[in-house]
C-alpha cells in the first residue's frame, strides 16, 4: 500500500530479457500455452475496443473526466492493431504477430504514458497528494482514518510525523477533529455510514471537517 511506482523501475530489463525468451520461443516452436495466452490477449484488446467508446456510461465521471482525454487515441490505435493481429493468428504468422504486439505496446506506452498516469492518480493517490499539499501550504499538521500507512501523505506534505489509525476508533476521530492547526484525512468508503461533515472530497480519500 505505500509502494511508489519508481520502486520497481529495476526489474524491467529483467522482465526484458524474460519475455524476450517466451516470445522466441512461441516464433521458433509455436508454444500453445503462449499461443493461448497471445488469442486471449488479442481477445481482451477486442472486447476493449467494443466497449471504449461506451466506457462513460461505465465509469464515474471523475475517472472518466481523467480517462476521456485518452479514451478516442487509444481506440485509434487499438484497432488496426486487434484486426492485423487477429490476421497474423489465424495465418500462423508469429514473427509478425510479435512485431506487431511490440509496435502496440511501445505507441501506447509512449504516446500514452502521461495520460495514464493522471488516470492512475485518480484512484486516490492524486487526493493524497493534494491533501498533503494543502495542509503544507497551512502549515497544518495531518492526521490519517483508516487510509492504511500512506507514507506519501508524509513526502509530499513535509510532514516530520503523521498520525495514522488503522482500526475504528471514534474516540480518536473525534479528538483529532479537534486539535488547532490539524486535518484528518480519511478514506471514504470507510466513513460512509458516519455522521460526517466533510471539508474536501476526493474520488477514494476527504478531509473531514466535524463528527
Amino acid at each position: 500500500g505505500a509502494k511508489l511506482i519508481t520502486y520497481i523501475l529495476p526489474i524491467y530489463p529483467f522482465f526484458a530479457v524474460i519475455i524476450g525468451e517466451i516470445w522466441f520461443d512461441y516464433i521458433k516452436h509455436n508454444d500453445k500455452n503462449i499461443s493461448l495466452s497471445i488469442i486471449i490477449l488479442n481477445c481482451i484488446l477486442t472486447l476493449a475496443v467494443i466497449v471504449m467508446p461506451f466506457i462513460g456510461l461505465i465509469l464515474p465521471n471523475e475517472i472518466y473526466s481523467a480517462f476521456h482525454q485518452i479514451q478516442w487515441i487509444s481506440l485509434l490505435i487499438l484497432i488496426p492493431f486487434v484486426i492485423s493481429n487477429w490476421i497474423f493468428i489465424i495465418r500462423q504468422r508469429r514473427l509478425k504477430l510479435f512485431l506487431s504486439v511490440g509496435i502496440l505496446m511501445a505507441m501506447l506506452s509512449g504516446f500514452l504514458t502521461p495520460s495514464i498516469y493522471e488516470f492512475n492518480y485518480t484512484f486516490g493517490q492524486n487526493d493524497l497528494m493534494r491533501f498533503a499539499k494543502y495542509a503544507k501550504d497551512k502549515h497544518y499538521t495531518v492526521s490519517a482514518y483508516l487510509t492504511g500507512n500512506k507514507y506519501s501523505l508524509l513526502y509530499y506534505g513535509n510532514q516530520p510525523t503523521i498520525e495514522f489509525k488503522t482500526e475504528e476508533d471514534l474516540a480518536w476521530l473525534y479528538k483529532e477533529l479537534n486539535k488547532d492547526n490539524n486535518i484528518v484525512i480519511a478514506r471514504n468508503k470507510k466513513i460512509k455510514n458516519l455522521p460526517l461533515e466533510i471539508e474536501q472530497k476526493g474520488t477514494k480519500y476527504s478531509i473531514l471537517k466535524n463528527l
